[in-house]
């Protein structure tokens, strides 16, 4: 067993988290991230079709810092169907930042709820990013698209659980001041 340790940590110290090849050469930077989703948003809180409130998403990063290693992080894919699974792999790279995030709407129906999540962008290139937030109660979620230089797709979900559950409401992030 002390073996088997001993190799595990002498295999981190000389190869890092992962084996790479090159080092990713990405176009943004932690303030351009930063720019994209921290700051206090407003926008519009659907729960039905007839029901409206506004609602306001206070976003931080977190007052302590980031606790994990810093690697590379990769995702892999299948392959096309013409040269068959598992004979080229696909990865990419990553970036991640932890956030939390107050949210309150105006209606009384939630007040400070605390949420906490990241948001992720994949590939070297800032096109887009996906923006996950959450507590016991709810999930917030929206996709940001670079070319609309705006976030769609938000809604609040329900937390995963045994049984399926519609979305809590729509929700669109119209602006931000940072």
């Amino acid at each position: 067993m002390r073996e088997a340790a001993w190799v595990f940590g002498v295999s981190i110290m000389l190869f890092g988290c992962g084996p790479s090849e090159e080092e990713a050469e990405f176009n943004y930077g932690e303030a351009e991230i930063e720019a994209l989703v921290v700051g206090t948003w407003s926008g519009a809180w659907r729960n039905t079709p007839d029901s409206t409130a506004r609602f306001t998403l206070d976003v931080a990063r977190p007052a302590t810092p980031d606790q994990r290693a810093s690697c590379t992080s990769r995702t892999f894919s299948t392959s096309s169907v013409t040269e068959g699974p598992g004979q080229r792999v696909a990865c990419g790279p990553t970036t991640d930042m932890n956030l939390e995030a107050t949210l309150t709407i105006d209606d009384g129906s939630l007040e400070l709820a605390s949420l906490a999540g990241h948001v992720m962008i994949a590939g070297e290139e800032l096109k887009g990013a996906s923006l996950w937030l959450g507590s016991e109660d709810l999930r917030l979620e929206a996709i940001y698209d670079h070319s609309a230089r705006s976030w769609r797709d938000c809604r609040a979900t329900p937390p995963p659980g045994p049984e399926p559950r519609g979305p809590i409401a729509e929700c669109t992030l119209e602006q931000r001041v940072p």
